[in-house]
């Protein structure tokens, strides 16, 4: 059993459901304030990179991406514990549950510790490469002949950060709603990430959309924005990006919520096709 054999109906019933239940005032606003803090730390490792080296300012745009990864891992715990209770119409409490989930939160979010470490592997092995290429003499010449290293290596840094993305859908409901320990986490991580991968990514790719909407629009209207009060001054850039925090986690925030929301619908969903296979 696989996505194709859900009928069209099945799906929206699952889409509106996951729709319906993101419309939480709490939800929305605790989101929110997530949203916000991982934008502090992508504003500071960005207003560090402008008078970074190439090299070192890569890194400091990509961190963030990682350690934003890890907090919303742990976060979602809490989002989909939520909205587990939601659809059995329990009645919730966002600030116990999360003090009940402290511990599941912190070790999901130490799950996700492997794939900063891959970076910053990746990282290193692109420093050296470009240490080489300062050599007198021989560095154009090691540059040009072995071009393709660097090339390799953007590119798996590219994919890992795409990878993190799926990882958080993939590892929040998986830790929320089973009850392991970090010594159990690769193992679990090996099955949920090799179990029904096409119908996974059709509802991770679904669960994305309204996110890529969402960020398309605070793009182009922070991109007019900063144009049209644009400075030369690198604190005044970084103080203009402070403020525009707390309205671009307030817009993204309905993405967020419906993102895990669908993360959760998709783990239960995958668990429904392992049993009816097993049968």
């Amino acid at each position: 059993m696989n996505l194709t054999d859900m009928n069209l109906t099945d799906l929206a019933v699952l889409l509106q459901r996951a729709f319906t239940l993101t419309l939480n005032k709490k939800k929305l606003l605790f989101t929110a304030v997530v949203i916000a803090v991982c934008g502090l730390f992508t504003i500071f490792f960005m207003s560090l990179a402008f008078s970074a080296s190439h090299w070192m300012a890569q890194s400091l745009t990509f961190l963030p991406v990682f350690i934003s990864g890890m907090i919303l891992t742990g976060f979602g715990v809490v989002l989909v514990r939520t909205y587990h209770d939601e659809v059995k119409q329990q009645e919730i409490e966002l600030m116990p549950l999360f003090l009940r989930s402290w511990d599941v939160c912190f070790s999901a979010a130490s799950a996700f510790l492997l794939l900063l470490l891959s970076y910053l592997v990746l990282w290193i092995a692109l420093g050296i490469f470009i240490v080489f290429k300062e050599l007198p003499i021989i560095g154009e010449i090691f540059a040009c002949v072995f071009v393709f290293i660097p090339f390799l290596l953007n590119m798996a840094i590219v994919a890992l950060g795409l990878f993190s993305v799926y990882a958080v859908y993939v590892l929040s409901p998986a830790i929320a709603l089973k009850s392991v320990v970090p010594q159990q986490f690769l193992q679990l991580a090996k099955e949920e990430f090799t179990s029904h991968i096409i119908s996974r990514l059709m509802l991770f790719l679904t669960a994305l959309l309204p996110f890529f909407v969402s960020l398309g629009l605070l793009i182009a209207a922070a991109s007019m924005t900063l144009e049209q009060c644009g400075t030369s001054s690198h604190l005044q850039v970084v103080m203009q990006w402070f403020f525009l925090i707390l309205p671009s986690a307030l817009l993204l925030a309905p993405s967020v919520v419906f993102f895990f929301n669908m993360a959760a619908e998709s783990h239960v969903l995958i668990h429904k096709f392992n049993s009816a296979g097993e049968q």
